[in-house]
C-alpha cells in the first residue's frame, strides 16, 4: 500500500500520534489490569499467562496471510474496532479489560507497520507528535493518566475514533494493498519503552524525586527537537547508531541511578529514541526479518516487565522471584530500554547485508546506504510536519505554566484538622482508578493536613497515576511525596493547606514484607511549625511472632523520628488494633489515641478496615500533649479505598489554629 513521495506526511503522521496515543494508553491499562490480579492479597495467580496478549507482533503475522483485497477490509475493521475495544478496556472488570487493553494495543500495532509500509517518512515524525500530545495532557491533568479520570477518557475516545476516520480518509489514498513486508521490531519495542518508563515525565521524575516540571519541559524539547529535525532532514544515517544507542542507555542510566542531571536526562533519551526508531524504520524495509522477529522480541519484553513488576512487589511472589527480584528494579528497567537499541542496530546491520548482497549481485556499489547515509532521503521529511513537531513541544512546555490552583488556607483562629487516609495505590478495590472518589473523601474531611499511605500510584502497576500531585492541584493542598518510586515501598505522603517546610524519610525495619517508610514532615502553619509523622507499618501476616516483633520494632523508631515536640501529630496505617501489641502500646505511651481521646461514638470502635464493612480499627490519628482532640471520625466507602479515611479536629489549649 503506497501513495505517491509527493504527499504531504502530515495527515499520515496526525494518524501515527492518535495511534501512538491510544496503544500506549491500551499497553498501561492492560498492565494495570494485570497487576491487579496477579498482585492480590491472594498473591500471584493463573491470569498472569495473559501477559503473553502484550505481544502483539503476531497480530501483523496473521494479516501477512490474508489476501490483499482481504488485508484492507482488516486494517480498516482494525481501525472502526478501536473505539469498541477501548472503551470495553476501560469500562470493564480486570480480566475483560486485559483482554480489550490488549487487543487494542495489537490492533493500533497492526495500524503502525502499515503506515511503514505506505509512508514510512510519516512515522517516526507521527510518533513524536503523539508522545508530545501525552506529555502535554499528563501536564494539564496534573500527573493523572488519560485512563484515570472521566475528562481523560472522553479525550483518550476521542482520539480513538480520531483513529478511526483518519485511517479511512488514508486509506482512500492509497492504490495497493500493504505488503507488511518490514522489520517490525523497533516499532514494537520503541512502544514498549516509552509506555513501560519514558512516555511518562511525572513517573521518571518521581524516580529518583526530581522536578515533574523539569522532567516535562525536558521531555518536550528532546521530543519536539528530535521530531523536527527527522520531519526535515530524514532519519540519521546508519553510523550514528552507536552514538544514539549509547547516548540512549546513558540517559537511562542516569535517570534510574545517578541523577546527575537533574532528571533532563529524560530530553536525551527521548531525542535518541526518536532518532532510533527513524533509523529502524528506514531499514525496516530492506530488513529481511519480518514479524516472528519482533513477536520474540517482544516475549523478552514482557518478562523484562514481569521481573521489574515483581522486583517492585518481591514480597509477594514465589520463591525463587522473591530473592531474584528484590532491589533490581532498575536492572530490569534498564534491560527493557536496552532492547530499543539492540533491535534497531540489529535491522540495521541486517539491512545494511542485504543492501550489501543486492549491490554485489548487480555488479554495483554499495552506494549512499552501504556508506551509511540514510535510505530515506529528505524528501520523505515534511515542513509541515516539522513544524507539528515543534508546535506540540511548545504546547508541552505551556501546559507546566498553567497557573497553579492552590489555595491559601484560611488563616484566622480555628481548630486544625488532620486526616490520614490508605488510597491503595489510586486504584479502587473493584479495579478502577479511584481519584474522584478519593477526592471527595478528603473533601469531606474538610482536613487541613492529610497523611497519605499507598501512595505511590505513579509507576507502571498504576498504569503510572501521579495521584498526589493531581490530588494536590484538585484540592488545593502543597504536597511531599515521601520517598522515591525507586524505593519500591508502597508510599507515604503528605497533603497541607500550608507549606511543608522540611521532610525527613526513613527506612523501617521490616519482616517478609516490602519496604515500610515513615516521613516526618514540618508544616508551616499560621499558628507556628506542626510536626507531622506519616507511616505505614506492615501486617502482624496473621499474628506471626516475628512480624509482630518487628512491627513493634517499627513503632519505635516511628517515635524515635517524632521526637518530643507536643505539637506532633502522627498518621498511619499501621496495622494494629487498639491493645496490648508491642506496637500500639510503644505508640500509647508516647502519643494520645485521637479516637479514644474524642470519645467517639459513631461508629463505637472506629472500625477502617474494610472499608465496605470495617472490623478493625488499624487506621489511626495520634496526638502530641500538646494537643486536645475534639472529635473524630471515619469517611469514605469501598468505591474509594479498601480503607476508611479518619479524620481529627485538634484545639491548642494554648493557641488556636
Amino acid at each position: 500500500m503506497t501513495e505517491s513521495p509527493g504527499r504531504s506526511t502530515t495527515l499520515p503522521a496526525l494518524v501515527v500520534a492518535a495511534v501512538v496515543v491510544v496503544a500506549i494508553a491500551g499497553f498501561e491499562q492492560a498492565v494495570s489490569r494485570l497487576y491487579l490480579l496477579n498482585f492480590s492479597t491472594a498473591g500471584p495467580n493463573a491470569t498472569a499467562v495473559l501477559a503473553v496478549l502484550l505481544v502483539s507482533a503476531p497480530a501483523v503475522g496473521l494479516a501477512t496471510v490474508l489476501p490483499d483485497r482481504s488485508r484492507t477490509r482488516v486494517l480498516n475493521g482494525c481501525a472502526l474496532c478501536s473505539p469498541v475495544l477501548l472503551a470495553v478496556a476501560l469500562l470493564a472488570g480486570p480480566v475483560p479489560g486485559v483482554v480489550a487493553a490488549s487487543a487494542t494495543a495489537a490492533l493500533a500495532f497492526v495500524l503502525l507497520v502499515a503506515v511503514v509500509a505506505r509512508r514510512p517518512g510519516a512515522v517516526a515524525t507521527g510518533a513524536t507528535l503523539g508522545l508530545l500530545a501525552l506529555v502535554a495532557l499528563r501536564s494539564l491533568r496534573h500527573g493523572a493518566s488519560l485512563a484515570a479520570t472521566t475528562a481523560g477518557r472522553a479525550v483518550l475516545f476521542g482520539l480513538a475514533l480520531g483513529v478511526a476516520a483518519g485511517w479511512l480518509v488514508l486509506a482512500r489514498r492509497t492504490d495497493s494493498s500493504p505488503a507488511f513486508d518490514a522489520d517490525t521490531g523497533p516499532l514494537a519495542l520503541f512502544l514498549f519503552v516509552e509506555a513501560a518508563f519514558l512516555g511518562a515525565p511525572g513517573a521518571v521524575a518521581t524516580w529518583g524525586l526530581t522536578s515533574p516540571t523539569t522532567a516535562t519541559v525536558s521531555a518536550a524539547l528532546g521530543l519536539a527537537l528530535a521530531g523536527g529535525v527527522v520531519a526535515l532532514r530524514g532519519p540519521p544515517a546508519r553510523v550514528t547508531l552507536p552514538v544514539l544507542a549509547v547516548g540512549f542507555l546513558l540517559a537511562v542510566a542516569d535517570l534510574l541511578w545517578v541523577g546527575l542531571t537533574a532528571g533532563t536526562a529524560v530530553g536525551v533519551a527521548q531525542g535518541c529514541a526518536v532518532g532510533l526508531l527513524a533509523r529502524g524504520v528506514a531499514d525496516a524495509r530492506s530488513s529481511p526479518w519480518r514479524w516472528r522477529p519482533a513477536a520474540a522480541s517482544q516475549l523478552l519484553a514482557v518478562v523484562l516487565l514481569f521481573l521489574f513488576v515483581s522486583s517492585l512487589n518481591w514480597a509477594y511472589m514465589p520463591a525463587p522471584l522473591d530473592s531474584l527480584t528484590r532491589g533490581r528494579s532498575g536492572l530490569f528497567l534498564l534491560g527493557l530500554c536496552a532492547t530499543l537499541p539492540a533491535a534497531v542496530s540489529l535491522t540495521g546491520w541486517l539491512a545494511g547485508r542485504a543492501t550489501s548482497a543486492g549491490d554485489a549481485t548487480t555488479g554495483g556499489n554499495p552506494g549512499p546506504v552501504g556508506a551509511g547515509v540514510a535510505s530515506l532521503s529528505p524528501v520523505d521529511g515534511d515542513r509541515r510536519a516539522a513544524m507539528l513537531a515543534v508546535g506540540g513541544g511548545l504546547a508541552g512546555l505551556g501546559s507546566v505554566a498553567l497557573p497553579d490552583r492552590r489555595g491559601a488556607a484560611d488563616a484566622g483562629a480555628r481548630p486544625l484538622t488532620v486526616a490520614t487516609y490508605n488510597v491503595h495505590q489510586f486504584l479502587a478495590p473493584d479495579g478502577d482508578y479511584n481519584l474522584a472518589a478519593v477526592a471527595r473523601v478528603l473533601r469531606e474531611t474538610d482536613a487541613d493536613i492529610v497523611g497519605l499511605q499507598e501512595s505511590e500510584g505513579n509507576r507502571l502497576t498504576s498504569g503510572t497515576v501521579d495521584g498526589v500531585r493531581w490530588l494536590a492541584d484538585e484540592l488545593g493542598y502543597h504536597h511531599d511525596y515521601g520517598a522515591p518510586t525507586s524505593a519500591a515501598s508502597y508510599g507515604v505522603a503528605l497533603l497541607s493547606a500550608w507549606p511543608i517546610r522540611e521532610s525527613e524519610v526513613v527506612s523501617l525495619p521490616t519482616h517478609d514484607s516490602p519496604r515500610r517508610l515513615a516521613m516526618r514532615s514540618v508544616v508551616a502553619t499560621p499558628a507556628g511549625d506542626v510536626p507531622v509523622v506519616c507511616t505505614h507499618l506492615q501486617t502482624q501476616q496473621g499474628g506471626d511472632p516475628a512480624a509482630v516483633a518487628v512491627q513493634g520494632e517499627q513503632a519505635r523508631r516511628v517515635v524515635e523520628l517524632a521526637g518530643d515536640d507536643p505539637r506532633t501529630v502522627l498518621l498511619g496505617d499501621l496495622n494494629v488494633t487498639p491493645g496490648d501489641d508491642p506496637a500500639y502500646r510503644l505508640l500509647a505511651e508516647a502519643f494520645t489515641d485521637a479516637w479514644v481521646a474524642a470519645d467517639a461514638r459513631s461508629p463505637a470502635d472506629g472500625g477502617t478496615y474494610p472499608a465496605d464493612a470495617p472490623v478493625e480499627r488499624i487506621d489511626h490519628v495520634w496526638t502530641g500533649s500538646g494537643w486536645a482532640v475534639r472529635s473524630a471520625a471515619t469517611h469514605g466507602d469501598w468505591d474509594a479505598s479498601d480503607h476508611r479515611a479518619v479524620s481529627a479536629v485538634l484545639e491548642d489549649p494554648d493557641q488556636s489554629v
